[in-house]
């Protein structure tokens, strides 16, 4: 597989990856072309306006709510994360499961082990795919964002977008993830390490964590395209 998108990228004219991380890790399986690193736009501000003002809006509860916002996959390590939660003796924390759960390339151990789980302890909450305007409505009503990728992430969005409306962010040093650093609102883990996952947990406390305005928006990022996009046309005319 890794081969095939290699090949494939070999015959774009230009080639873009959001991070640093992302464009090494291609080059490393073997792309030769040169790779553009250009990041995604946050609209931090926007996001961070209708997240507040729903936080007042907010039912209070006893329980402290951690989010996991993606789709049910190995590489994302959900499952280890519900595992992680299940061996700690909190009863005051909860882990809301946002996103799609389909198998995987045809595996679908992921989502049944999950699910299993979830029968299991009743602190393993599972919800459907969201739409993309559902999402300052599920940040305003948790209390942190948990991003356990196993596997390279090519920029982690979830993290940066919970980081923008001062979520607290517990997350693997794994690809594009690895450029949020430094931020205090990050907790650093390490995806092959259940117990340091578990004693992570049983420490989360609630609380707003003051975020870094983002450096790419999503207006700069699209005015940063359209201009990409016709200089690369006009090349193309030219030669």
């Amino acid at each position: 597989r890794i081969a095939r998108a290699s090949a494939a990228l070999q015959q774009a004219l230009h080639v873009q990856a959001p991070s640093e991380a992302l464009a090494t890790a291609h080059q490393r399986a073997g792309v030769d072309a040169s790779i553009e690193v250009v990041p995604l736009g946050v609209d931090g501000a926007t996001l961070a306006a209708q997240v507040e003002a729903l936080r007042h809006a907010r039912a209070p509860g006893a329980a402290l709510r951690l989010g996991y916002l993606g789709s049910v996959q190995p590489s994302k390590g959900v499952v280890e994360l519900a595992e992680a939660l299940h061996a700690t003796a909190r009863e005051d924390l909860v882990l809301e499961v946002h996103g799609p759960r389909a198998p995987y390339h045809g595996d679908a151990t992921a989502v049944t082990r999950l699910e299993d789980l979830a029968a299991r302890d009743g602190r393993v909450r599972l919800h459907p795919a969201f739409a993309p305007e559902d999402l300052p409505a599920l940040l305003a009503a948790l209390d942190a964002v948990a991003v356990p990728s196993l596997w390279e992430e090519g920029f982690g969005l979830v993290a940066r977008e919970a980081r923008a409306v001062g979520l607290p962010v517990l997350a693997t040093a794994r690809g594009g993830l690895r450029e949020l650093a430094p931020d205090p609102g990050v907790t650093w883990l390490d995806a092959e390490d259940p117990s340091g996952w578990s004693a992570a947990l049983e420490g989360l406390r609630p609380g707003l964590v003051p975020c870094p305005s983002p450096e790419v928006t999503e207006d700069s990022m699209v005015r940063d395209h359209v201009e990409r996009v016709g200089r690369l046309l006009r090349d193309r005319r030219a030669a």
